[in-house]
């Protein structure tokens, strides 16, 4: 989200809206749950904290994608589609799992997934 879409929305962010629920949920409703109960909201509330950091970091992800593979590709277009046709390419053998641009673009984008998705998964940790 850009600093102009922060200051003209009416409402907060998206990731500051789901850690506040979260917040809430952990500080009030979570002390009074055992067993099974809160078992289950330790999950809910990681999977809250997940889609805080989607929220946060998937569209420089998403955008960081869809450069790397128009540069792998060498022509522009959606995501979606840039993503068939590599995957397309790499069926057909035209990348190989030796081609230093084809591994360097699959490594960002596991970086950039496992910082959503769990980056305690991460050797180093970035912010």
């Amino acid at each position: 989200m850009t600093e102009k879409t922060r200051l003209t929305s009416p409402q907060p962010p998206l990731d500051a809206m789901l850690l506040a629920i979260k917040k809430f949920l952990e500080q009030d409703i979570m002390p009074g749950l055992q067993g099974p109960p809160a078992f289950g909201m330790r999950m809910a509330l990681r999977q809250l904290e997940a889609a805080a950091r989607e929220a946060e970091l998937a569209p420089d992800s998403q955008r960081r994608e869809q450069k790397g593979l128009e540069r792998l590709l060498q022509r522009s277009g959606e995501l979606p589609e840039l993503q068939r046709d590599l995957a397309n390419l790499i069926r057909a053998r035209q990348f190989r799992g030796d081609n230093v641009a084809l591994r360097k673009h699959l490594e960002q984008g596991l970086h950039d997934d496992l910082r959503i998705n769990n980056p305690k998964w991460l050797v180093t940790q970035d912010t």
